[in-house]
């Protein structure tokens, strides 16, 4: 994803600033991702911070640990500040991804909203391309899966 859309992000959502003596993928790489979701990114971080607003809580205690495209679809890999399990999701080539949620009890409530909301979120991008941010669908016909519109579907295969 390009810098100043980047820097957009990190600007609206204090939880998504980098900050290099952390150490983590997201930090030293931002979104390793297309420009095109960036509207999707920006609406996920938007409805994490309404979460914590609805619960009462002023301290967003997230981290950032990984924000990439794999096998076609966003991965927003996160901890809560505290969790020991930093794990999200395992991903089986081919096959699909299995997602970890948080306990469920009622201390961890907005724990289990926010866990839901990402991977909707990441579900949702399957259906948006990651080039350009249009109505796309996963393609699968490359040696990568992607996600991408017709117009860039046709000139990534124009490009190969």
């Amino acid at each position: 994803m390009r810098q100043e859309l980047q820097l957009e992000l990190q600007s609206q959502f204090a939880f998504m600033k980098r900050d290099m003596s952390l150490g983590n993928r997201y930090q030293n790489y931002g979104c390793e991702c297309g420009d095109g979701w960036f509207e999707l990114i920006q609406e996920l971080c938007q409805r994490i911070t309404n979460v914590y607003k609805f619960e009462g809580i002023d301290d967003i205690d997230i981290e950032i640990l990984q924000i990439k495209e794999k096998f076609g679809k966003l991965r927003f890999y996160y901890r809560h500040f505290g969790d020991s399990n930093i794990i999200q999701a395992i991903d089986f080539l081919g096959v699909g991804s299995l997602r970890l949620s948080p306990p469920s009890d009622e201390e961890c409530e907005y724990k289990k909203k926010i866990s839901e909301l990402v991977h909707s979120y990441e579900e949702w991008s399957s259906h948006i391309c990651e080039k350009c941010g249009g109505r796309g669908a996963l393609r699968t016909d490359f040696v990568w899966k992607k996600t991408l519109c017709e117009d860039c579907y046709q000139e990534m295969i124009e490009s190969n």
